[in-house]
């Protein structure tokens, strides 16, 4: 019996572009996407964690269309008027914010819901992007050596291993290897960091227009004609995958891989280059736009004790972890400390070093025997270049998100090993299908339990204080989490371990300030404001919270002067408008308190204590249908006191 990709190389009615094969690919696709969904599902019930307090609930971006412009124009941080370098500049991510902040409101459900939709779009792009891969260029892998993709996947089979085949998809061998790479990238627990975290919204979001770009990609230059209107389509994709984060630009690089394994060899790169040119400018275009948002390519650099050398050479323990992540993913972590190696010659550094050689040789071999493998192997180092740049990173240098894209080359590669495994006889088709099962089933569960990690702060640096005991920042993230739920003396302990990890980091002294002043130590508290200010003289949260306390021991100038500092740092500080605003009411200074609770209000529509302050002094005032307005205001942002003071005056 002849196999299956061998009768596709003959019968057109099974290439992807005909209305039969559209047909087969739904159901694989639909079983994809709702299985992507299945083991996300409980992210929508997680909240808000991490970075999402200040890119979601403090982004005043988000919840005004007016902001556009200073989207596409300035750094991924920029809303928070800081004067602080970055290196990032991500205004898709602003944008998709935005929508969900009008359709949702601040509900976390909604946004950890367009997470799992990007997922559930990505996994069927996996899918469709193997299949078209496998299919589309059976006339070259026909042409290749004897490794090539055609025997690898289509070897005779048995009348009982064909109708498993036609069970499952009753179609092409493709869409066969094309499902189970698509559902090991579906399930793999390596992305819950993407999918689970809000903030990992820019991975699923240049994973998506880069995969829809290679798809269309591929499909416009199958036939020796260019189909011109998916081929625009793939540009304007590649385009919106630089708006969403930088290792879109990559993508350049595989196309010409794609190009040189599976185009035609007469072709070349002199026949190809005008293909690449408009990706070429749009790389050229992104740079200009990030170089005005940001002042530079990478103005913010990390690392800079270390040297060069020791720069290229700790490239390697890195590659080395991600492949360790990508095929054992276990005892993952929101924040993986970096351990810079001083020497190639350290134990880490030489096994690294095996490794790295392991993989260049594996991809070599691929390259003579199967150019299918060879372009996954690729497609998963590739887009990881740019996580190596170390000077570049951010804090958290080694990120499991990182791995969200070149975790397809792995599925795929790893599902041409078990399909490899069901060549020749029943049996191996009953094996594969079991591994399969078993190797889903445990990502599923990984994957399930992972999730809930992530369902609030409190759980997820609990988590990750275990697996990083020598790190500052899950230590001062628990101690926020702990603070948040009223246990304030374990807060402290975990302030004083980051303090003891990091002492000068300001912000955790800022934090066990907040923590000595609920406990009454107004003194303790005042002198933690102090340090946090001499580490950081544009500390306008230490500011702020020492002019609270002035205000709450009757010394009203003082802490008008330290509401004052504050707004001179940080001149759309709601929060400090609002206490200063308060201040100046306390002191009769009616006018002044009301420009300021205004302008808080204008800075942060929903500043519930504005309103309730502004009320109060239109009472004294005497203007009650002012005073009602707000008090209902405040009230409906949930202050319990402003709904009290509305019902005496509402009959």
């Amino acid at each position: 019996m002849k196999s299956t990709m061998n009768t596709a190389q003959g019968n057109d009615g099974l290439r992807l572009g005909s209305r039969k094969a559209k047909t087969g690919l739904l159901l694989p696709g639909a079983v994809i996407a709702l299985i992507a969904f299945a083991v996300y599902f409980n992210t929508l019930f997680n909240g808000f964690v991490y970075d999402d307090m200040t890119q979601v609930l403090e982004n005043r971006w988000i919840r005004d269309f007016k902001y556009l412009p200073d989207i596409f124009t300035k750094s991924v941080w920029s809303f928070q008027q800081e004067t602080t370098t970055s290196n990032y500049y991500r205004p898709l991510m602003h944008l998709i914010y935005m929508v969900n902040y009008h359709i949702f409101g601040l509900n976390p459900l909604g946004f950890h819901l367009v997470n799992v939709l990007f997922h559930m779009a990505n996994s069927v792009l996996v899918f469709l992007v193997a299949a078209r891969l496998l299919a589309s260029r059976t006339t070259s892998h026909a042409k290749n050596s004897s490794g090539s993709s055609a025997r690898h996947f289509g070897s005779a089979r048995s009348g009982l291993t064909m109708a498993i085949y036609n069970s499952l998809f009753t179609s092409s061998d493709s869409h066969f290897f094309a499902f189970i790479a698509a559902l090991l990238f579906a399930v793999h627990p390596i992305h819950t960091e993407a999918v689970a975290w809000v903030a990992g919204l820019p991975d699923l979001l240049f994973t998506f227009w880069f995969l829809l770009s290679l798809e269309l990609y591929i499909e416009a230059t199958t036939e020796k004609q260019i189909h011109k209107g998916r081929y625009v389509l793939s540009v304007v994709s590649f385009f919106l995958s630089t708006l969403s984060k930088e290792p879109a630009l990559t993508l350049p690089l595989i196309l010409m891989g794609y190009d040189h394994l599976f185009g035609q060899p007469e072709d070349g790169f002199r026949g190809r280059w005008k293909r690449y040119l408009p990706y070429i400018l749009i790389s050229a275009f992104y740079f200009t736009l990030r170089l005005h948002a940001l002042g530079g390519i990478a103005p913010e650099r990390r690392y800079e004790h270390l040297s060069s050398l020791q720069h290229v050479i700790n490239i390697f323990p890195l590659f080395s972890n991600y492949l360790e992540k990508l095929l054992l993913p276990v005892h993952l972590n929101a924040f993986h400390v970096f351990h810079p190696i001083a020497s190639i010659l350290e134990a880490a550094g030489i096994f690294s070093v095996a490794v790295a050689a392991a993989f260049v040789g594996i991809t070599a071999a691929a390259y003579r025997k199967n150019r299918m493998a060879c372009f996954y192997l690729l497609f998963l180092v590739v887009p990881l270049l740019p996580a190596f740049y170390i000077r570049g990173l951010g804090l958290n240098m080694f990120a499991e998100r990182y791995l969200y894209l070149p975790s397809v080359g792995f599925t795929a590669v790893v599902a041409m090993f078990l399909t490899k495994m069901a060549e020749k006889s029943p049996r191996r088709m009953i094996a594969l299908l079991g591994a399969l099962a078993l190797v889903a089933g445990l990502y599923s569960l990984g994957t399930i339990k992972r999730n809930a990690v992530w369902k609030e702060n409190l759980t997820l640096f609990s988590d990750t204080v275990k697996k990083s005991p020598d790190a500052e920042l899950p230590h001062k993230e628990l101690g926020i989490a702990l603070f948040e739920t009223g246990r304030v003396n374990e807060a402290i302990a975990y302030y004083d371990k980051a303090i003891a990890l990091n002492p000068s980091d300001f912000e955790v002294y800022n934090n066990r300030g907040l923590a000595f002043n609920h406990m009454g130590h107004f003194d303790r508290a005042i002198a933690d404001f102090d340090k946090a200010i001499a580490l950081n003289e544009r500390s306008f949260e230490a500011y702020n919270n020492k002019g609270k306390i002035y205000g709450q021991t009757g010394s009203f100038d003082k802490a008008i002067e330290q509401f004052s500092k504050a707004i001179d740092i940080k001149s759309d500080f709601a929060l400090a408008y609002g206490n200063r605003g308060l201040a100046y009411s306390l002191t009769g200074d009616f006018e002044r308190a009301l420009r300021d609770l205004n302008t808080a209000i204008e800075f942060d529509e929903r500043y519930a204590e504005a309103y309730g302050t502004r009320g109060n002094i239109y009472l004294r005032i005497g203007n009650t249908e002012l005073a009602v307005s707000d008090f209902r205001k405040a009230c409906d942002l949930g202050s319990k006191m402003a709904c009290d003071v509305l019902k005496l005056h509402v009959r």
